[in-house]
C-alpha cells in the first residue's frame, strides 16, 4: 500500500494506491482480509487524516433484505429477498445530508454471495435511471438469504472498481412482547434480545390485500446513509409502535428485521455502507 500525499492550495490531499490484482481476482476473494485494511484506514482518519473524503466522491448506499413469508386469515405474502444499491457522486468536502449525492447511471453493479463452505453466487443488479440498481429473488433465484453468509456489492465504472463487504449475515429474530390479541388504537412495545440494527414494520392483512400502517425501515439511499452515519436509535432493546398503526380491527403482522452493515472500500466515501438483514413476523389480531 502506497500513500501519495501532496500540498495543494494549503490543503493536504492524500491518495491511497493499493496493488489489487485483477478485478476478477478481487471478485473471487472472500471477505475478511480487506475489512482489516479498511478498518485500519478508518482508524487513521479518525485521528485527523483526510485520507478518505478529500478525493473520494463516489459513494454506495444499499440494502439486501429478506422479508419472511406471512400467512394469516386476512391475507398472505411470500418470502422475498430484495437487493437495492444506490451508486452516486457527492461533492467533495460537503455534507451529503445537506447536498444529496447525484446518482451515477451506466455502471456495472453486482452482488456476490459467499455462502458457508465454497458456494459463491453472482447476482447482477439492473440499473434504473436514477443511480439505483436492483434485483429480487422473484427475478433471480441466485439471490438468496442465508444466515452466516457474506455479501459483497461490487461496482465497476469504466476503469474504476468499488466494493462494500458485509460479513456474517444475521439470523432473523422474532419480535417479543406482541400479544396474540390487541386493543384497537393502543400502542405496542416490541422487544428483542440482540443489539444489532433493527427495523419494525406493521402490515394490516385484509381481503387478500396488504397495507403498511407503520415502518421505520429506510427506503431511500439518503435514509440508508443516515442509518450508517448514526445507527444508535435502531439499536435499542425495544421499540414502541404507536396506536395509530392499529386503527382498524383485523389481522396484523409485526415484522422485526435485524441487520448488520458493511465496510466500504478505501476509494469510496467513508460514509458509504450496505445493510444486510432478515425479518421475522408475528401475526396478531386487533379487536
Amino acid at each position: 500500500m502506497v500513500y501519495d500525499c501532496r500540498m495543494n492550495k494549503a490543503q493536504r490531499e492524500c491518495r491511497v494506491e493499493v496493488e489489487q490484482g485483477s478485478i476478477e481476482a478481487r471478485r473471487r476473494r472472500r471477505p475478511g482480509a480487506f475489512l482489516v485494511a479498511g478498518s485500519l484506514l478508518w482508524l487513521l482518519c479518525a485521528t485527523g487524516c483526510d485520507l478518505f473524503d478529500l478525493d473520494t466522491t463516489r459513494l454506495v448506499a444499499g440494502s439486501v433484505i429478506h422479508s419472511p413469508a406471512i400467512d394469516a386469515p386476512g391475507g398472505s405474502l411470500p418470502e422475498l429477498t430484495f437487493a437495492s444499491v444506490f451508486f452516486g457522486e457527492r461533492e467533495a468536502g460537503v455534507d451529503v445530508f445537506v447536498f444529496p449525492p447525484v446518482g451515477v447511471v451506466g455502471a456495472d453493479v453486482q452482488l456476490t454471495i459467499f455462502a458457508p463452505g465454497d458456494s459463491v453466487r453472482d447476482v447482477p443488479l439492473t440499473g434504473l435511471d436514477d443511480g439505483n440498481y436492483v434485483s429480487s429473488s422473484e427475478n433471480d433465484p441466485n439471490l438468496t438469504y442465508q444466515a452466516g453468509a457474506s455479501y459483497r456489492v461490487e461496482v465497476s465504472e469504466l476503469d474504476d472498481f468499488f466494493e462494500v463487504d458485509v460479513e456474517h449475515a444475521p439470523a432473523p429474530e422474532a419480535p417479543q412482547g406482541a400479544p396474540g390479541t390487541h386493543t384497537i388504537g393502543e400502542p405496542i412495545t416490541v422487544s428483542r434480545s440482540q443489539m444489532r440494527i433493527a427495523f419494525i414494520e406493521v402490515l394490516r392483512l385484509e381481503g387478500g390485500a396488504v397495507f403498511e400502517t407503520f415502518s421505520n425501515r429506510p427506503t431511500t439511499h439518503q435514509e440508508v446513509l443516515r442509518v450508517i452515519a448514526d445507527p444508535s436509535s435502531y439499536q435499542a432493546s425495544s421499540f414502541e409502535i404507536p396506536g395509530d398503526a392499529f386503527q382498524q380491527a383485523g389481522h396484523y403482522a409485526i415484522v422485526l428485521t435485524t441487520a448488520v452493515r458493511g465496510v466500504p472500500d478505501f476509494n469510496l466515501y467513508s460514509g458509504s455502507g450496505v445493510l444486510v438483514g432478515a425479518g421475522e413476523a408475528r401475526v396478531i389480531q386487533v379487536e
